[in-house]
């Protein structure tokens, strides 16, 4: 039976995250292409983590249960991970600038809403480099 357990968790988990997929590098006409594709993993993953709100519901402690609560585990897990890689790419064009506002907006609402961010959180860190992207891409106009 644990075996059965593992096996359906790698069925069901290991082709949604095979989706996930960024290319390594930056092309020469799109300094960006790494981190665009950085937030739309993270777009696509965030999307199927809320879809497992509607997943149906199984019996509290059921291997159903497990696997699903495994699942979007493994989805939030992604979801993070993509988060701090997009907060280490500084953007260098109005398109990586736009990817990551864009990034932002898809979690900030609900994540304001419903917990306490930390400032020191991937979260909130996309949010500070966003900005940082804005000043240094028009030279720190206050300065």
């Amino acid at each position: 039976m644990h075996s059965t357990s593992r096996r359906a968790l790698c069925t069901g988990i290991v082709p949604v995250l095979a989706t996930l997929t960024v290319p390594a590098f930056a092309t020469a006409s799109q300094p960006d292409a790494h981190l665009i594709a950085l937030c739309r993993d993270h777009a696509k993953a965030y999307r199927l983590l809320a879809e497992t709100d509607d997943w149906p519901g199984a019996a509290y402690g059921s291997l159903e249960h497990l696997e699903s609560e495994a699942r979007a585990g493994a989805l939030y897990a992604r979801q993070q991970e993509l988060l701090e890689r997009i907060g280490d790419q500084p953007a260098h064009t109005p398109a990586g600038i736009a990817a990551k506002a864009e990034t932002a907006k898809l979690y900030l609402r609900p994540l304001l809403e419903d917990f306490q961010p930390s400032p020191d959180g991937p979260e909130m860190q996309i949010v500070f480099q966003i900005l940082d992207d804005v000043i240094a891409f028009n030279k720190g106009t206050l300065s």
